[in-house]
């Protein structure tokens, strides 16, 4: 089974970033996953963090998991 098709079925992927934060791409921000404490990150959220890298990266997606947010 691809990627893909484990996320239209599951709604979310277990995710890892270039330096090795794990985070969850997920559907919906409502959907249960595995471990709570790792970041969920929209597909929306991806899209506005394409042209930031590296640390700078890293740091905003830990926030989207500390603070429950969505990106604007």
């Amino acid at each position: 089974m691809t990627s893909s098709e484990i996320f239209k079925k599951r709604g979310w992927l277990e995710m890892q970033t270039e330096s090795g934060q794990k985070y969850y791409l997920v559907k919906n921000r409502m959907l249960l996953v595995p471990d709570k404490t790792l970041p969920r990150v929209s597909p929306k959220d991806l899209e506005k963090l394409k042209n930031v890298e590296g640390e700078e990266r890293d740091l905003l997606i830990q926030a989207l998991g500390i603070f429950k947010g969505e990106m604007v």
